[in-house]
């Protein structure tokens, strides 16, 4: 599944051992150490990555930490070396198959702090735990803080459901990708079901309600479409003819 070699430094099943989650902190993909996560599932005697979370900007380390709860719906994601190297928690929630970041980030208080070292979730995914700094008379101590999810600031009712659909799909050579409610959207890339990034759309685009990508290159398979938005990820599949 990864071909680099830290790709795996970092990882986690579900109960069942269906569903993974793999750290990359030093994936480049889109800018320098910015690291990554991808989520596979386990289908038809093999593994289909069902998403690939990027980190928010250069040297962030996305992904150094990581945990996934017994039913795959709820991951924590640690940034080691963000924000001046104080260190950054994400959590994210499966919803209908799109990954939404649920909670606002965890930041470290202290230039240096790397909070988010040794994270670990409970089984529900309603408790998280980390290593971070305290100050002390001698400097810093190494203290654990836990944080628990009592009432999230969004519910599911008020998560918005994917709007984008593809078409034609399965396709031979224009991929549509229609967008009703003329969403923002800051990038889109496709993968290949063994995660391997094969075509990538960086440019802003603001107010169409129809996006063509040209797929004819690509190879005849399954393939997955990421979507990126202002505030949400969105994960969708073609066949390639």
């Amino acid at each position: 599944m990864g071909l680099d070699l830290p790709f795996g430094l970092t990882i986690d099943f579900s109960a069942t051992g269906e569903t993974i989650i793999i750290g990359n902190r030093y994936d480049d993909n889109s800018a320098n150490q910015q690291g990554s996560a991808r989520v596979y599932t386990y289908v038809n005697n093999q593994w289909m990555q069902t998403a690939h979370n990027q980190g928010p900007w250069e040297h962030h380390q996305f992904g150094s930490y990581l945990d996934m709860n017994a039913a795959a719906d709820r991951i924590t994601i640690e940034s080691d070396n963000g924000h001046a190297k104080r260190g950054a928690v994400r959590s994210f929630k499966n919803i209908g198959g799109n990954w939404y970041k649920t909670y606002p980030e965890i930041f470290g208080e202290n230039p240096g702090d790397r909070l988010g070292k040794a994270l670990v979730m409970s089984d529900l995914g309603s408790r998280i735990a980390f290593i971070a700094k305290a100050p002390s008379e001698t400097g810093f101590d190494k203290i654990v803080r836990t944080y628990d999810y009592e009432s999230p600031p969004l519910t599911v009712n008020e998560f918005e459901k994917s709007a984008f659909t593809l078409y034609p799909n399965p396709v031979s050579h224009q991929l549509h990708i229609s967008n009703p409610n003329l969403e923002s959207i800051s990038g889109i890339k496709i993968y290949s079901v063994l995660g391997v990034s094969v075509l990538k759309e960086v440019k802003e685009i603001v107010g169409q309600s129809t996006i063509s990508i040209d797929v004819s290159e690509l190879s005849s398979a399954m393939h997955f479409v990421q979507i990126n938005t202002e505030d949400k990820l969105y994960s969708e599949t073609f066949i390639k003819k």
